[in-house]
């Protein structure tokens, strides 16, 4: 293990030498002329989720719960961006709904599984 350790030191020793580069003294600009970042998007989202859960109960209290929750989100977005020089502000806003409902397969002395009635931001 030693020798691994003296032997990755030296390695990296050796390799640690100066970069050197083309055109050192160039001074370039740091975004390409007429490049602006300045402007508005949009965007949405959807998709389907699904899944499963087995709840068993504790002693002294018997219950089982199996669940199969499933279903779909949709969400958008939008934003724009200002450039000032070199610096660029932004303000974005999205909006998300989630109606991914659990059903209870079988029950046992338990009420419905809750659900979940979306989320935004």
């Amino acid at each position: 293990m030693r020798r691994l350790t003296f032997a990755s030191a030296g390695f990296l020793t050796l390799m640690s030498g100066s970069a050197l580069a083309a055109d050192v003294g160039a001074d370039l600009p740091m975004t390409a002329p007429g490049f602006d970042w300045t402007g508005y998007y949009a965007g949405m989202q959807a998709g389907y989720g699904w899944g499963s859960a087995d709840i068993t109960g504790t002693e002294g209290e018997p219950f089982s719960v199996s669940t199969s929750p499933k279903g779909g989100f949709v969400g958008g977005h939008i934003a724009g961006l200002w450039q000032f020089d070199q610096a660029v502000l932004g303000a974005e806003a999205d909006l998300n709904y989630a109606s991914i409902k659990a059903r209870p397969k079988q029950s046992l002395e338990t009420p419905s599984a809750p659900t979940s009635p979306g989320s935004g931001r």
